[in-house]
């Protein structure tokens, strides 16, 4: 089946890349700005996971946790990881962003906001300070996929695009253990 996700080329200058971006983002980029927030490349990814596990609403669960921490580890150790925190002018860490870079293509794998940074729309600020960063550069922001209308519109408030990525699921349980939606899918199949 095809899942949706965006994506949005930096191949302008900023300030034509800002121009596509949408009333509400830039009315949020303003709000960060004018409440201080400072974005920074930090390269700690224990800082970095304590606060993703702490305020990620949408948690990792065993393998899941292990894999994605080995993944930041090893990419930020090897230059194709960054992270981005954003922090008040107080020095509290108010969001952060993990971006893997491959080829001319960065994916957006991981982020989370504190209930304060999102008041201050710190995350608008760390995707703001990466698009100001790679403008021109000709990279494509990847911001993967979500089917959250509130997700995709904070994506698609930055001028991303939607494409589609397939997704195979291969179910091997006995008819009897498997969901009803599975089940029916398979009966429907087999008719």
């Amino acid at each position: 089946r095809e899942r949706p996700k965006r994506i949005l080329a930096l191949d302008s200058i900023y300030s034509e890349q800002c121009g596509r971006f949408s009333e509400n983002t830039t009315r949020n980029i303003r709000k960060a700005v004018k409440a201080g927030i400072k974005v920074s490349a930090e390269y700690n990814p224990d800082r970095f996971a304590e606060l993703y596990v702490k305020y990620n609403p949408f948690k990792l669960i065993g393998p899941a946790e292990k894999i994605f921490m080995a993944l930041l580890r090893h990419t930020l150790a090897a230059g194709s990881g960054t992270v981005y925190l954003a922090g008040s002018h107080q020095g509290d860490l108010l969001a952060g962003a993990f971006f893997l870079t491959y080829n001319d293509r960065s994916y957006y794998l991981g982020a989370f906001s504190s209930p304060e940074g999102l008041r201050q729309s710190a995350a608008f600020a760390i995707v703001d300070a990466f698009c100001r960063l790679h403008a021109g550069s000709g990279t494509i922001l990847d911001f993967e996929g979500s089917e959250l209308e509130g997700v995709d519109r904070f994506y698609k408030g930055f001028g991303a695009i939607r494409e589609h990525y397939c997704v195979l699921e291969y179910n091997r349980l006995p008819p009897i253990l498997r969901s009803e939606e599975h089940t029916s899918e398979l009966q429907s199949r087999q008719s």
